[in-house]
């Protein structure tokens, strides 16, 4: 997850406010979601991501989801699996290489 401009703010509110991600939301939204579903796996956490209620007011998110198989989704929060990546390997290397994995 990654914080991005948003759109629709004025210059001066983009400069004045801290995107972040919510970290302490997203875990206990995806626990909450492992215990509903009764089922620890990608697609939870997909559903976790998707509650708009975990995801600040003001500031836009995109999300990539970097699958075991291969693949890769994407998305703008709260949609954050709404499209395939073209290009999975390279785009979830280059994500990996960021977090020094």
């Amino acid at each position: 997850m990654a914080p991005v401009a948003d759109t629709l703010m004025s210059e001066l509110d983009r400069g004045r406010t801290e995107l972040f991600v919510p970290e302490g939301r997203l875990v206990a939204a995806a626990i909450a979601q492992f215990v509903r579903s009764a089922a620890v796996g990608p697609p939870a956490v997909a559903d976790a991501l998707a509650d708009p209620e975990i995801w600040p007011s003001r500031g836009v998110w995109i999300v990539v989801t970097c699958r075991d198989d291969g693949s890769a989704r994407y998305g703008i929060t709260p949609f954050a699996e709404a499209a395939d990546v073209a290009n999975p390997r390279e785009a979830c290397a280059a994500i990996r290489r960021a977090f020094g994995e």
